[in-house]
C-alpha cells in the first residue's frame, strides 16, 4: 500500500531510457508476458512485482574507495544528471512537493505536533524560492550512496542501482547526499582528497 504504480512505472521507464543512452544502471527484466512491473491484487492488498539483472562488481562502500573509483562515482553521477536533464518522461515520477505534501498528510493522520507542520512549511517555502533550471532541475536518483553503485575493476566504470525512492528535486540534493555517504566510509585523513576526487568526476 505504500508504493504508488506511477512512480514504479516511471522508474522503469526512466532505466529503460537509462539503457537507451548507454547510461550503465540495473537493467529491468520483462515478464513472461512482457511487462515491466506485474500486479498482483491479493487477500492482503495489492502487489507490485518487478525483476532486475545483477550489478557487476562490488558496490563502492566494499572497495577501498581509491581516488580512481572516487572519481567514477562522482562522474557516474554528473553523467546522470545530464541525462536527467535531457529526459522527457511519458509516466512523470512524484516532485519533491507531491512528496512534502504526502509528508504533511502523515503528519496529521498520526497527531503530529504543530511545530513539525510548520517545519514543513518553511522546508516548502524554502525550496519554493530556488530557480528550478535544466541545469539544476530534475528527475534525481535519491539514494545514489555507495551501497548502490557499484564499481566493476574490469570495465572500470560504476552502475547505479536501486532508483526506487527517485524525485523530482534539485541535483544538488543528489550530489550532496552522495558525498556525504561518501566520506563516511573514507578515512578522515583521506576524506579532503576523495572530496575533490568526487567532485572532479562530477
Amino acid at each position: 500500500s505504500e508504493k504508488i504504480e506511477n512512480n514504479l512505472k516511471g522508474e522503469l521507464e526512466f532505466l529503460c531510457y537509462l539503457q537507451s543512452r548507454s547510461y550503465p544502471s540495473v537493467i529491468p527484466v520483462a515478464s513472461n508476458s512482457g511487462e515491466l512491473v506485474v500486479t498482483l491484487d491479493s487477500v492482503w492488498g495489492k502487489y507490485y512485482a518487478s525483476v532486475f539483472k545483477g550489478a557487476d562488481g562490488n558496490s563502492i562502500e566494499d572497495t577501498d574507495c581509491n581516488d580512481r573509483i572516487v572519481y567514477a562515482y562522482g562522474k557516474a553521477l554528473g553523467q546522470l544528471h545530464i541525462l536527467s536533464a535531457e529526459y522527457s518522461p511519458e509516466i512523470r515520477k512524484w516532485t519533491y512537493c507531491d512528496v512534502l505534501l504526502w509528508i504533511g498528510e502523515t503528519l496529521e493522520e498520526g497527531h503530529a505536533p504543530n511545530k513539525m507542520l510548520v517545519e514543513l512549511e518553511e522546508v516548502r517555502q524554502e525550496l519554493n524560492k530556488l530557480s528550478q533550471t535544466g541545469d539544476s532541475f530534475g528527475l534525481v536518483h535519491y539514494d545514489f550512496e555507495p551501497d548502490n553503485v557499484f564499481w566493476d575493476e574490469t570495465m572500470q566504470r560504476c552502475t547505479a542501482i536501486d532508483f526506487e525512492d527517485g524525485m523530482y528535486h534539485f541535483f544538488l540534493v543528489d550530489l550532496e547526499q552522495a558525498l556525504d555517504a561518501l566520506l563516511e566510509n573514507i578515512p578522515s585523513d583521506r576524506r579532503t582528497a576523495a572530496e575533490a576526487a568526487f567532485l572532479r568526476g562530477y
